[in-house]
């Protein structure tokens, strides 16, 4: 009768462990979480790599007039005094035929 309380305390704490590591909020969650984070992770730092480059942008529209020309040139069409834009369509279709 004394081996049985310790064998049935044991067998308990093995039952609870397995639960506990592989039921509902066990190793498999546990897994699935860590690859939410590297995916969040890997969108994180793609939104740093645009952030910066936008602050790049800023930064050289600030402080080069020949940026803020160009941009200006390229982005609302504008023109210097005298000077003509053509635009022209791009005839090709997106297969590439």
């Amino acid at each position: 009768m004394k081996g049985i309380l310790p064998l049935a305390i044991i067998l308990c704490f093995f039952v609870m462990t397995m639960i506990s590591i592989f039921g509902g909020q066990g190793f498999p969650h546990l897994d699935a979480l860590r690859q939410s984070l590297d995916r969040q992770k890997a969108r994180n730092s793609d939104r740093q790599e645009y952030i910066d480059n936008v602050k790049r942008e800023v930064f050289a529209l600030e402080k080069d007039d020949r940026a803020l020309e160009k941009a200006a040139r390229e982005h609302l069409g504008m023109a210097r005094p005298n000077e003509k834009i053509y635009f022209f369509e791009d005839n090709t279709n997106a297969s590439g035929h």
